[in-house]
Parts: C-alpha cells; structure tokens; sequence
C-alpha cells in the first residue's frame, strides 16, 4: 500500500498543468454526526492544553481532535452551566474559562473540577452584572476581565466578586454610546476598543474614564460605514479593523480619527462577498480572514484592495457547508476553525495535503469513473491504471492528464468483460491483463490498442 500511495504522489507531480487544479482552500466538516452538541457553532477558541472549545446553541463542547465533551444546563444539578445556548467562550490567565450565554448570564468553568460558577444581574445589588445576555469577553493587559452585555461594559474585580459597570448615560458626555455590546478589543497600546450594536466604535480613555465616539455620518466618507459594528482585530501590523452589519469592512487609518471602507459590489467579483460582516481572524500568512451572514468567507489579497472568496456550493463537498458564519478560530498550528449556522464546523489544516484527489466528478466526463478504486497499476509509459468497482477500467495518461475509459457493453464482444476490474497485470510486452468479477479475463494489447476477452466465466451449469 505504501508503493501504491507513493507512486500516485509522484505521478500526480509530474502531471503538473495537464491535470485540474485543486481547490485552494479545502475544509473538513465536524457536524452533529461526529458528536457535536449542535450545528450552530457561536464560539470557538483553543486553551492552553491545545484543546478546541466550541459554543454552540445547545452547549458547550471540548475536543480533543478524536471525540467531544459536552456540558449543558441541567437545573436539577448545582454548578452546571446556567443557559445551554452560548454566545461567546474565552480562557483567562488561570486557565478558566468563561462562558457567556444568551440569557443567564455569565459562567466560569474550573476545567479540573468540572464545577460552572455563574454570575448573573441582580436588580438590587448594583455591583452584580448588568445584564445577563453576554456578547464579549476579553482581558486587559492587567489581567483584569472585561465583559460586553445587553446592558454595557463590565469590568470584574476578582478580590470581591463584583462588576463596576460602564453604560450609556444619555445627556453625560464621555459615557458609552449605546449599551448593546458586541465586541471588546485590547490593542498593544493598551487601548480598550468597543464594538456596540447601532452605537458604532467606542475607544474608553481610562486616565479620563471617558468614551470616544466613532460613528457613521452619511456625508462624510472617512467616517466608520455602519454603527451596527460586529467584531474588531487588531492584525499583526498593529492595524485596526472593524467589521459592520450593513456598512462592509472599515480600516482605522493611522490618523486614529478616520476609515477606509471596503464594501461590497455586485459588479465587482473581486469585492468582498457580503456588507453583513460576522468576524474577523487573521491566518498564519497574516491575511485577513472575513465571515460574512450569507456570503462565507472573503480573504484580504496581498494587495489590501481586492478580496478572494469562498461561498457555499453544494457542488463542492470540501468547500464551505453553509454560508453564514459565526467564528473563526486560528490554533497555534495555523489551522482555521470556522463555526458556521447549520453547518457545524468547518476545519482547514495548515498544512496542504500531501496527496491530491483522482475523484469521480458527475460534471466533468473526463475524470474517474467509479467511487470505489480496487487497484493501481503504472504502466511502462507511466500512465496510471485504475481498477473500479462498477466504472470498468480507468486510465489517467500521463502526457495530457485525460483519462480513457473501457466500461463492459453486452453488445460489443470487444468490450471490457465486466465493468468490476478486481485485479490488474502488465506482462514483458506492455499488455495488460485484467480480471473481471463474473466477465472473465479480458486483454489490453499495448501494440493494437485493442481490449479483447480471452477467458469468459463458467456460469452454474456450464
């Protein structure tokens, strides 16, 4: 099997241009049939032990590359997780970590233990958390933990277990803008950055204790695109990016003040796919990696203007398996972990695959006949032989990448003998024999060219 495997890598090399190119980007697909706890895949991030933690709407998972460990709610059992649909999940300094639900508030999860503390909004104690559905999670380069809600910003203060809470105060200069949090973002400066849901950008001074304000202004094109803003990055330049709900992405230039807007164009195949923006991530080349609501993923090119993309087709079992996506993960090998609505999750691996696919394609007539392949043979001349069952006798020639087929036809006595090749043998001539499940044994005359039976099977009463 090693030779065989061998051979076919170093026969699809030397093919070179005369074969199809592969697909750029190729994804596996973890879904609820691999032990998912849910299609829809809200959150994902990578702890420190190398494990993979996915929010779902109904749990949360830990993976450990082979099989899942999920936790959900179960009112009946104290230090179980409060709410079973997840928002967002992140792991502290110590290695906990924190999940934020939709609508009963926040937990911290002891991975050793198993054991969820939850911290919820409590109308009377103004100290508790300001509300209970959870949109962001972050660290400040202190250490200390800040939390994004339905109801402003909430900064914990672990000696006391309480949240000094930061709102949108109407009439208050400085106060933030509005209290529907999407997003928090700590850039190497140290700034804090907030992403709010019709609010646009917010930049907290915390000398001041004061909110700068980023917002959209229809007659003025440097300002942010939309004030319905999703999700922030800082990319490895130190350049601030802000994805929208309906304005497209928007780049802070460097005067700090003003955005570059990149938005979408039916006209323009190279723009990004979709103005409805979800998340940002950045790949192990520095490319800038968008997830859109119904338009996959577009990818920053190099030139920073014009974008690539992958959308949903159900033509390609290896691209994306659903076109709106949640969250995009880097791990610290550089493979993609992409959370998809209905889809699960969809895995790239980093490094490219060390074999391409000879594949049956029902669009294109030329390539593999059969889905299952018995054997490989190398001919003399290099071209590549391949037994199926059900798809007669394939042949991939070397000199142009084509393949011809023999398939059996009970009209045609010249015809393969059984379109179930089970074995495969090329003698000192160049011809090759091929044994048929129930049609005999049929032969490839290297010299004529022709395919004839020699031997036909006995059949009961023969």
């Amino acid at each position: 099997m090693k030779d065989i495997l061998a051979f076919v890598l170093v026969f699809l090399l030397s093919l070179g241009a005369a074969t199809a190119q592969s697909p750029l980007i190729r994804f596996k697909h973890i879904t609820p049939s691999e032990g998912l706890s849910h299609s829809n895949v809200t959150s994902i991030i990578q702890d420190r032990k190398g494990f993979m933690w996915f929010g779902t709407q109904d749990g949360l998972n830990r993976y450990d590359g082979y099989s899942f460990t999920s936790y959900r709610s179960n009112p009946a059992k104290p230090g179980t997780l409060s709410d079973n649909f997840i928002q967002v999940v992140y792991e502290d300094r110590q290695g906990k970590i924190w999940v934020g639900t939709d609508s009963d508030g926040l937990c911290r999860l002891d991975p050793e233990t198993g054991h969820f503390t939850t911290y919820k909004n409590d109308e009377k104690k103004p100290k508790s958390l300001s509300n209970d559905r959870i949109r962001a999670i972050t660290e400040d380069p202190q250490g200390n933990l800040w939390v994004g809600t339905d109801g402003g910003v909430n900064r914990f203060d672990p000696a006391t277990q309480t949240f000094q809470r930061y709102v949108s105060e109407p009439g208050r200069s400085g106060s933030l803008s509005i209290d529907y949090i999407q997003d928090i973002l700590f850039d190497r400066k140290g700034q804090m950055w907030v992403a709010t849901y019709g609010g646009g950008l917010n930049k907290f001074d915390r000398k001041t204790n004061r909110f700068e304000h980023f917002r959209h202004r229809a007659s003025d094109k440097t300002s942010i695109s939309h004030d319905i803003v999703k999700s922030l990055l800082e990319d490895a330049n130190g350049t601030l990016w802000v994805a929208t709900e309906g304005g497209g992405l928007n780049r802070l230039n460097a005067d700090q003040k003003t955005f570059t807007r990149f938005l979408h164009n039916p006209a323009d195949k190279t723009s990004i796919s979709h103005n409805d923006l979800q998340v940002l991530q950045e790949d192990r080349h520095g490319s800038l990696w968008i997830g859109t609501e119904n338009g996959g993923i577009s990818v920053l090119n190099p030139d920073g203007v014009t974008f690539t993309r992958y959308g949903y087709d159900e033509r390609n079992p290896d691209g994306l398996n659903n076109g709106s996506i949640y969250d995009i993960c880097r791990d610290r090998s550089g493979n993609m972990w992409v959370g998809t609505f209905d889809g699960g999750i969809n895995f790239m691996d980093a490094q490219p695959p060390r074999f391409d696919q000879i594949r049956k394609d029902i669009l294109n007539p030329n390539s593999l006949q059969g889905k299952s392949v018995l054997a490989v043979l190398e001919d003399l001349e290099g071209n590549l032989w391949m037994e199926t069952d059900g798809g007669g006798l394939n042949v991939l020639r070397k000199r142009d990448g084509r393949f011809i087929q023999y398939r059996h036809n009970p009209t045609d006595p010249g015809s393969i003998g059984s379109n179930a090749v089970v074995c495969l043998y090329q003698d000192s001539d160049g011809d090759i024999w091929a044994g048929n499940f129930r049609g005999g044994l049929s032969l490839w005359q290297k010299g004529t060219g022709d395919l004839k039976i020699l031997a036909k099977p006995m059949m009961n009463g023969d």
